[in-house]
């Protein structure tokens, strides 16, 4: 799979990020890992109860977040999985590792917008995982 988890309570989606692939790969900041400011996808998973009901039984969005890292970084396995290791465009389209869902998309996603310098390393936010650099906390609700 691809790195990722649960947002904590009171935590942007950008810092939730930032803490989640430092927690599995040990890639932060200090490696010089920048992040998208914005979500590149998204998409949301509703479970509907298992008793016959037209209820829900939990709604949750994923939502893809695309990181920059300098092509010398070192990424080391948390405790959560097995093995790390970076794989292509290619190696996910062909079969050659299976992520599951449709990883290839959001892979393609990721890839035009860097070819076409629509995300770039300046258009990124370097974070580290107490606290942010860079972007702003918005109140959106009291």
């Amino acid at each position: 799979s691809i790195p990722g988890g649960k947002i904590e309570l009171g935590e942007t989606t950008l810092r939730a990020a930032a803490r989640e692939l430092g927690e599995e790969t040990g890639l932060t900041s200090a490696c010089g890992v920048r992040f998208h400011q914005w979500s590149i996808a998204s998409s949301d998973v509703i479970v509907r109860e298992d008793d016959g009901s037209a209820g829900i039984a939990f709604h949750y969005v994923i939502s893809q977040i695309l990181a920059l890292s300098p092509a010398d970084a070192r990424a080391v396995c948390g405790d959560d999985a097995s093995a790390v290791r970076w794989c292509t465009l290619d190696e996910v389209e062909s079969g050659g590792i299976e992520l599951g869902g449709d990883v290839a998309a959001i892979f393609r996603r990721a890839t035009h917008l860097v070819e076409t310098d629509v995300v770039t390393e300046e258009t990124c936010v370097k974070l580290d995982l107490n606290g942010q650099a860079g972007i702003p906390d918005f109140l959106v609700e009291r």
